[in-house]
């Protein structure tokens, strides 16, 4: 594995992604006629597509790695052979004030990067190296009959749209475990451009979304948590939030056959990512024969209905076509670990565990009776880190987090709001919510009794993040008053507790869970060196730059908005 010395890489490595993604965005985004930060969005989309194919491609036709190098020459060339249009782009206010909340947001994501010593928190171990291990595969053109984190799961155990992308960019960088943190950083913050469309489209003509998003997105644990934590989750919501905007415009503002055959893709591409978009394809698909039932006698809505699958089938055909060629039916959809746990549990041990979790995920463990003791330590610090952690990470209200838990109550209690205004259809979604979270809780293997948000609920999360960015500019001020309060305890518990320990400057790492100390040791036993390690940085240093960072985002969220 190639491991270049001090900052300069990880640097380097920031630059090639905002390259290869950014300008692709850009240049795609000048084809398409759409307001400038969704034009900008599908661009985005279609660059990583473009990324993927590459990558794949290569892996499956055995062509050399080095036809890569033709990713940034054609993105630099398409750049410049249009770069009027994409000056007229960037022209585009709203579009320079994404591009801004990103920026901030990525070097939010490295700084938060640089106090982490090693892994830690809850029960969360083996999936970072995992990932890094499958990344590295496509990097390295790897066996099909290769098997990941100590011979535990086989290739097809995972969809491999990230970690292709992640491999590529890797390999045209030249670098290794830090560089690997830095991008997945940098992919996750991506979710930022479709949740600026999902704000602005609650909150109508005011510009200053962006703004007010950014330091919500910032004070969120469970963003800063798996910002940091190098695996998929965040990257497979960047493409679910990117299909729910466009279903939303294509089946509830309007009857738009072409938003909703976007919206369906977008979906499939993200169930390449991983998994548990699954039950988001599944709840998409409810609601739109049902939004559509008027039309079922029509031809019109199964010829539409069959181009959509016909789309769907064709994007995860790219891998599952390849899959069940190279390892059977079997081996292709029976190796992953929702199937595995499916198949060693009988039907009602079954149901037990999905009435278990589901309970656990729409109830956080401070409100129920449950043991997080486990893994056991002798830090207090340890043990209150993880009480919080679990609390953030796999229950859905502390997925929100503490302050917009409770804010988007109120806000939705208040005279005049949604509530009050269309019940039968806040019920509705409502009700979609919950047969999602029934999903997720039903294709896990396991019974987990402090919850299972973590699987695939973050896009919901950021959901709600994004329609509070929309509601807190025009909030009563003692509304942001109580917001602000119960943020300034997420920043606490959620963020400085948890990174403050990672550091592994406040608590001896003997003191922590043996979780904790085995992430540890899978650092050192694979030679790996983390972003902390490669940087140097004092401690101090970093504390001002995420304090520097935040406080602007803060002030940022106070300018007047514009219309």
């Amino acid at each position: 594995m190639t491991l270049q010395p001090g900052p300069f890489s990880l640097a380097a490595h920031a630059a090639l992604f905002a390259w290869l993604v950014l300008g692709g965005g850009l240049a795609f985004g000048t084809w398409i006629r759409r307001p400038a930060v969704e034009a900008f969005t599908l661009g985005v989309c279609l660059t990583l597509a473009t990324m993927f194919l590459a990558g794949f491609g290569t892996y499956v036709a055995h062509l050399p790695t080095g036809l890569w190098w033709s990713l940034p020459v054609g993105i630099l060339g398409g750049v410049l052979w249009r770069r009027r249009a994409v000056a007229t782009l960037l022209r585009d206010s709203g579009l320079r004030s994404a591009l801004v909340a990103w920026s901030i947001l990525a070097l939010w994501s490295f700084g938060l990067l640089a106090c982490v010593g090693s892994y830690s928190g809850g029960n969360w171990a083996g999936d970072w190296i995992e990932h890094y291990e499958r990344a590295d595969f496509f990097r390295v053109v790897g066996p099909p009959d290769h098997r990941f984190l100590a011979e535990s799961y086989t290739l097809a155990a995972r969809p491999p749209f990230t970690n292709v992308v992640t491999g590529v960019l890797l390999r045209l960088g030249g670098g290794g475990f830090a560089e690997f943190q830095i991008i997945n950083a940098l992919l996750g913050g991506l979710t930022i451009f479709p949740l600026i469309l999902l704000a602005a489209r609650w909150s109508g003509p005011i510009r200053a979304f962006p703004y007010w998003l950014l330091p919500l997105l910032m004070l969120n644990p469970m963003v800063a948590q798996n910002l940091a934590f190098a695996w998929s989750k965040l990257p497979t919501a960047f493409w679910i939030l990117c299909g729910c905007f466009f279903l939303v415009r294509g089946l509830v503002d309007g009857d738009a056959p072409r938003e909703r055959s976007i919206g369906f893709a977008l979906l499939a591409a993200a169930m390449l990512n991983h998994y548990s978009a699954g039950p988001w394809i599944i709840v998409w698909v409810l609601i739109y024969v049902l939004l559509r039932r008027r039309a079922w006698v029509s031809s019109a809505f199964w010829g539409e209905t069959g181009r959509h699958a016909a789309i769907a089938v064709g994007i995860l055909g790219v891998w599952a076509g390849w899959a069940v060629a190279q390892f059977g039916w079997q081996g292709a959809f029976r190796e992953n670990t929702s199937a595995e746990g499916a198949a060693l549990r009988g039907a009602s041990e079954w149901r037990h565990d999905v009435r278990l979790n589901m309970v656990a995920t729409l109830v956080p463990h401070p409100l129920r009776e449950v043991s997080t003791s486990v893994p056991p330590q002798t830090s207090p610090a340890g043990r209150l880190r993880d009480y919080a952690f679990h609390f953030y990470q796999t229950s859905l209200p502390g997925m929100f987090s503490l302050s917009a838990c409770a804010t988007i109550a109120i806000l939705l209690a208040a005279p005049g709001s949604s509530l009050r205004r269309a019940p039968r259809r806040l019920a509705a979604w409502g009700a979609a919510c919950l047969l999602l979270v029934l999903l997720v809780a039903a294709v896990s293997p396991w019974g987990d009794a402090l919850g299972l948000a973590h699987i695939g609920l973050q896009a919901l999360a950021l959901m709600a993040l994004a329609w509070l960015a929309a509601r807190l500019p025009e909030a009563a001020p003692r509304v942001r008053i109580f917001f602000g309060a119960l943020t300034a305890v997420d920043l606490m518990l959620g963020i400085v507790l948890h990174f403050g320990l990672q550091t592994l400057r406040w608590t001896p790492l003997e003191d922590l869970s043996p979780v904790a100390r085995m992430n540890a040791q899978a650092l050192r036993v694979w030679n790996l060196h983390p972003v902390r390690d490669r940087l140097g940085a004092d401690d101090l240093a970093i504390a001002a730059l995420l304090v520097a960072l935040l406080l602007f985002s803060l002030v940022s969220a106070r300018r007047p908005n514009q219309t």
